[in-house]
């Protein structure tokens, strides 16, 4: 508390969120000075029950080897209020509604044998999946409204192998397909310069417009993504005590739809405002790198130790585009100034490329040894991470929607040399050292 006595159970921001009202985080709660171990801004419960079975049986027969799984799944979950909201005095205290969900799916596995060391597997699944907890409630801090267009996601999911096993080399090749369709997308964060409803006293209908600056929760629903690539693993003896190790992924991972994108927030109209169709379709899914190299070389000693090292290199990410500045309202609302009405379709389409981050290379090393002494097993590694303190990788990032006006302001801040709203980025830590130790008895 920073040396107060107490603090006060009212909202600071009560007035730039609806003028004239009480501020209380809990309107039944008279007792406004709260000190240390007291609740303030919100007390709820989340509650979830998932009920699976998944049967499955195996068999073998002539040079096939086969395993089927079924899944059926029912999950329910609420959200019990413990405070009545000054926002939402409606929606906010009791236990919500059910939000009930029948999953169901298949997988299998099928592995031919060509001989005793070269192999074929085939892995396949198909299955529903409910919503994450997280993603069903907007705010579950303060209401009990619910995602819009929320329903179980459906994932197909398949890859092929060819696997070779032999004394001197151990290959694997895999090629993958994996398509989800119907997920559900929730992001929390700060916009300065909404233009939106904002809400009155019965928290379902605007009374007005409001460019505003608030905490906002971005919910895309209806997403549809692809995951597809190879994968190559290879393992070969040089000599019997030195080998060389190397690892490739190309993967394409993309969206394949315009989802429709809704936004809330305390200063708008509850429960959510539609923003219409975000256009990203065939954009690249961003978080991770699509397209990975490694390659490096291990020494193992008869006398139970070794040393290794290796090269990475990663390609081919990118920032997950912004679902706000590519979507209808941002580009079609008038009364916000969009680029629309200043640039043409070409600086549009130039400006709302996606951002890819640049490719980067590290190089990491490891040594370890392992002893016996009667029936215990002693074993110490250790590691080094990023040898050449390489610092400028990008690992990820987000494009900022603080300033979500779409007027000339955005090109001239687009082509600053600082623009005020960039991309945030995060940067890889620098030289890392691990040591483990494991004793086994």
């Amino acid at each position: 508390m920073l040396g107060a006595d107490y603090v006060l159970g009212v909202d600071p921001f009560a007035q730039s969120n609806r003028q004239g009202s009480s501020g209380l985080y809990n309107v039944n709660d008279t007792n406004l000075a709260k000190h240390v171990g007291d609740r303030i801004n919100y007390n709820y419960i989340l509650r979830r029950q998932d009920v699976k079975v998944n049967p499955g049986f195996k068999f073998s027969t002539g040079n096939f080897d086969v395993f089927v799984s079924g899944l059926f799944g029912y999950s329910t979950s609420n959200r019990e209020g413990l405070y009545q909201h000054y926002l939402y005095p409606n929606n906010s205290l009791g236990q919500s509604k059910d939000f009930n969900y029948w999953n169901y799916g298949l997988k299998s596995q099928i592995v031919y044998r060509l001989n005793g060391r070269n192999f074929f597997v085939y892995n396949g699944a198909y299955f529903t999946q409910a919503p994450f907890l997280e993603d069903i409630f907007i705010n579950p801090r303060n209401n009990a409204y619910s995602a819009p267009g929320i329903k179980n996601a459906k994932v197909n999911a398949n890859d092929l192998s060819y696997v070779m096993s032999t004394p001197r080399i151990k290959l694997r090749v895999t090629g993958y397909l994996v398509d989800t369709e119907d997920d559900t997308n929730v992001q929390r964060f700060f916009a300065d310069g909404l233009t939106l409803a904002t809400s009155n006293n019965d928290e379902t209908t605007a009374s007005g417009d409001q460019t505003a600056s608030a905490f906002v929760v971005q919910t895309m629903s209806n997403v549809n993504k692809r995951n597809m690539g190879a994968e190559l693993g290879v393992d070969y003896k040089i000599f019997p005590t030195l080998s060389f190790q190397g690892v490739a992924n190309w993967g394409d991972y993309t969206y394949r739809n315009n989802p429709t994108v809704y936004f809330a927030s305390d200063v708008v109209a509850a429960p959510y405002v539609d923003y219409g169709k975000t256009n990203i379709k065939g954009m690249k899914v961003g978080g991770t790198p699509q397209k990975a190299f490694s390659a490096g070389l291990r020494y193992s000693d008869p006398h139970y130790w070794w040393v290794g090292a290796s090269w990475n290199y990663l390609d081919d990410n990118n920032l997950d585009p912004n679902a706000i500045t590519r979507s209808d309202q941002w580009y079609t609302s008038n009364a916000s100034g969009t680029p629309i009405t200043t640039l043409d379709q070409e600086k549009i389409d130039y400006y709302m490329s996606q951002k890819k981050l640049p490719s980067s290379s590290f190089i990491n090393a490891n040594v370890g040894k392992s002893w016996i002494f009667g029936k215990y097993y002693l074993l110490i590694s250790a590691s080094v991470n990023n040898i050449l303190d390489n610092t400028k990788y990008i690992t990820g990032g987000f494009e900022q929607i603080r300033n979500t006006k779409g007027n000339v302001d955005f090109e001239n801040d687009f082509n600053s040399r600082t623009p005020n709203f960039a991309p945030k980025y995060w940067y890889t830590q620098g030289r890392s050292y691990f040591v483990n130790l494991q004793v086994r008895f």
